[in-house]
């Protein structure tokens, strides 16, 4: 899972450069959509570093008593990337 994060964390920086190019290229600025888009973004970050914060069984550290929903969530989170490149099909939920 380390991969998935850190996989992801990557999606969600190029997906915030591509909205301030957005503004660089002349695009219909701010884009209607601007705050929400970043707010979006910050808050999968937050999701990233909690589940950094609390591990998970594939890291092995203790399984929280959820059952793994940390893997789960990270799968979900991936899963508007899949056509990206780096996407791997084990990251599939």
């Amino acid at each position: 899972m380390d991969d998935l994060v850190t996989w992801l964390r990557a999606q969600l920086d190029e997906d915030e450069r591509e909205l301030w190019s957005a503004g660089a290229r002349g695009e219909r600025w701010p884009h209607p959509g601007f705050k929400w888009l970043i707010a979006d973004i910050n808050a999968k970050r937050l999701l990233l570093t909690q589940f950094e914060l609390r591990g998970n069984s594939v890291r092995g550290m203790v399984q929280p008593a959820t059952g793994g929903v940390w893997d789960d969530l990270l799968r979900v989170l991936a899963l508007p990337y899949a056509n990206r490149p780096g996407y791997r099909p084990e990251w599939r939920p």
